[in-house]
């Protein structure tokens, strides 16, 4: 097999072939069939180059149509008169490639013509996206102490916004503290003021003196 192997390899090195072969393109998973060129009565040899890659053996079918295979159960080969033809099934990338079917008749070997076929791939056509994008004005007045617009340095953003944050909570905290001070003062002086206290007999009715009732009854 090795000899049957070395001659098809150099039966292919002095034939000059020009361009790259047509092959048959086969979808992933299908069924690829080969057929052999050579009106075979007696037993074929089919071997296969993938791509960029040496010759390798797949298998032999006898006169008696008796299989010897490489251990790859996806390949058959089958005979119909003097037609021979091989099957893969299942159909993947690493079965693209070059098929060559040999016969040896009267002692002299015979070389069928190369078979491609190569592994059809499904072309996906990205969908269209649209971007929207959006144009910000940003007005600056001269009276502005500080500035708040984004800067490219990371730092840069970072005291941005903390100056901004003093900026609208620095009078509000100062605000909020003379206020706290007013109340304080304004309760301590409050209770520091001295205060009158005054008795409940205070408010209570004085009796009249008898001299002052004797002279309102003398009227009388």
């Amino acid at each position: 097999m090795k000899i049957i192997g070395f001659f098809l390899v150099v039966h292919l090195t002095s034939t000059t072939q020009s361009g790259l072969p047509s092959g048959i393109m086969v979808k992933k998973g299908e069924k690829a069939v080969i057929d052999c060129s050579l009106k075979a009565n007696e037993g074929v040899y089919w071997f296969f180059q993938p791509e960029n890659s040496k010759l390798k053996f797949l298998l032999y079918l006898s006169g008696a149509n008796k299989i010897i295979s490489n251990g790859d159960n996806r390949l058959d080969s089958t005979r119909s008169f003097s037609k021979v033809s091989l099957t893969v099934n299942s159909f993947t990338k690493e079965d693209s490639g070059k098929y060559y079917c040999v016969m040896v008749r009267n002692m002299k070997m015979e070389f069928g013509d190369m078979v491609a076929r190569y592994l059809e791939e499904i072309k996906t056509t990205p969908k269209a996206t649209t971007v929207v994008t959006s144009t910000k004005v940003t007005t600056t007045t001269p009276s502005a102490k500080t500035s708040c617009a984004p800067t490219e340095s990371r730092f840069a953003k970072k005291e941005d916004k903390m100056s901004c944050h003093l900026f609208i909570w620095a009078p509000l905290v100062c605000a909020a503290s003379l206020l706290l001070l007013v109340l304080i003062f304004v309760s301590v002086l409050d209770c520091k003021r001295p205060r009158r206290r005054r008795c409940q007999h205070q408010f209570r009715k004085r009796p009249i003196p008898e001299d002052i009732r004797r002279q309102v009854n003398s009227y009388h």
